[in-house]
């Protein structure tokens, strides 16, 4: 029953349909000018859009912070950093100097200036030495907060930006010796 169905369905094509099918299919020519265009609208998207990151993108944040101590970014509100004693020692130190502990840090600023201020217990030492308790810096800029734990176990340093604060809080726990250090947004 099948085969009956699908002879009669075959002998049933039209002649005209079977000289069509056996004709090649014409391609289109392809229209240059619309292609031109196509590619040249994606070139100058992708230019916009990589002009636009490179002028808007770090000015667009005017003022915010970025503190990097050893290598690793504090930001506010993220994990505590387990700073372990870092600070050297030699044999004319005085044992009241070897309570004091210090922590490297780098600030970027956007290409602006921050103000940087330790607590009482704690001072800022540039790379050229000096000891401030309040200092200005530029973007980029590294520096050392001592801290002497001989008289206190908490200590803060602020650094404030343009438009941003930054409270970086630093406790000392006597039995690892260690500083743990944690950052809070402060008001500007």
């Amino acid at each position: 029953m099948k085969n009956e169905i699908l002879a009669r369905a075959i002998t049933e094509i039209d002649d005209d349909l079977l000289a069509e099918a056996r004709e090649p299919v014409k391609k289109k020519k392809p229209n240059y000018r619309i292609m031109i265009t196509k590619y040249a609208a994606a070139v100058a998207a992708c230019f916009v859009l990589v002009f636009s990151f490179m002028f808007f993108g770090n000015y667009g944040r005017s003022g915010e912070l970025d503190i990097s101590i050893d290598g690793q970014s504090i930001v506010a509100g993220e994990d505590d950093i387990l700073l372990p004693r870092i600070s050297v020692h030699t044999t004319e130190q005085t044992p009241r100097d070897m309570k004091k502990m210090t922590v490297p840090m780098e600030i970027k600023v956007d290409g602006r200036t921050a103000s940087v201020t330790a607590s009482s217990g704690g001072v800022i030492h540039t790379e050229s030495g000096e000891e401030y308790e309040t200092l200005k810096v530029k973007s980029g800029t590294g520096i050392e907060w001592v801290v002497d734990v001989s008289c206190k176990s908490q200590f803060e340093l602020t650094v404030t930006s343009k438009k941003q604060t930054l409270v970086i809080k630093a406790i000392y726990d006597s039995e690892r010796e260690c500083l743990i250090l944690s950052a809070t947004e402060g008001k500007n």
